[in-house]
């Protein structure tokens, strides 16, 4: 209200009625004219696993890249792009953690840095992005857990959604649960034709810290000494918006403004609050 913007709440199947006008490109929706997209869909595989055949109740999920490449095509700025979404997929992080990858997109001093954060990552199909030596592959993985033991290790399905509202879209769903417990992680290793959806990655304990955190009207006292401690995780927004209104060769869209935010949560799964208490703050906001 406060800059004149009417927001309305959608889904992909309401959107699925969106047309492109011609001449300006812009997105319509019956009267509306859409100039942005904040979507908590992500464009996922909706069953989790490889399947050469698709039958009828693929159907709904087939229908809805209409509507992406539609909005995509169109000059509303979607948050967060295709492009973005797939730069951020399970196996595009394991093909970049292969050796000389990043090389191929950064000098070496920042692809070294970034190598250095990078989580040690296996893929256990054959459909994956592994490297030539086999040092990523299915039997590699197998030889280090079984030599280091399987709880100190974690896979997950590269075909699950990476986001979503539990409301909009079941993050569960698509038989993507991570696999953290060592008799289940084992089981999944021995099954070969359902392990080859997923990566494996080596366990990595983060830093906890006490916080107190207000939750709809409640006020929690998350504590280490109570083995309840909290995490908090940093995330990055950047200035780049979209190169879809850039005709006739102009620079891309850009924000003015880039920074970062964190987000603090219980630490432990286990808690009774995991999977709706947390809190998200802003902070070094700088002019681009």
């Amino acid at each position: 209200d406060q800059h004149g913007c009417d927001v309305i709440y959608v889904s992909m199947a309401d959107l699925s009625a969106a047309t492109i006008e011609s001449g300006t490109g812009d997105l319509l929706l019956g009267t509306r004219r859409i100039s942005v997209i904040y979507s908590r869909y992500d464009f996922s595989h909706p069953f989790g696993s490889y399947s050469t055949e698709l039958g009828p109740e693929a159907g709904p999920f087939q229908a809805e890249w209409a509507t992406v490449e539609r909005i995509e095509r169109s000059t509303a700025v979607m948050s967060s792009n295709l492009g973005c979404r797939l730069a951020l997929r399970r196996s595009t992080s394991l093909a970049l953690s292969r050796p000389g990858e990043l090389e191929r997109f950064l000098p070496p001093d920042d692809a070294q840095r970034i190598r250095s954060v990078m989580p040690e990552q296996w893929g256990l199909g054959p459909h994956m992005p592994l490297a030539s030596d086999g040092s990523n592959s299915y039997e590699a993985a197998r030889a280090v857990v079984e030599a280091e033991g399987f709880d100190g290790f974690v896979a997950k399905n590269v075909l699950r959604p990476r986001t979503g509202s539990g409301v909009t879209q079941d993050r569960l769903a698509s038989g993507g649960m991570i696999v953290s417990d060592p008799v289940a992680l084992r089981g999944l290793l021995d099954d070969e034709q359902r392990r080859g959806c997923y990566v494996l990655y080596r366990k990595v304990s983060p830093m906890t810290h006490d916080a107190t955190v207000v939750h709809e009207s409640g006020e929690y006292r998350l504590e280490r000494k109570h083995e309840h401690p909290a995490m908090s995780e940093l995330a990055t927004f950047g200035a780049y918006l979209s190169a879809s209104q850039c005709g006739g060769g102009d620079a891309p869209l850009v924000n003015r403004l880039a920074g970062m935010g964190a987000r603090t949560r219980p630490a432990r799964p286990d808690h009774p609050l995991s999977k709706g208490l947390g809190y998200g703050a802003i902070s070094c906001v700088q002019r681009v």
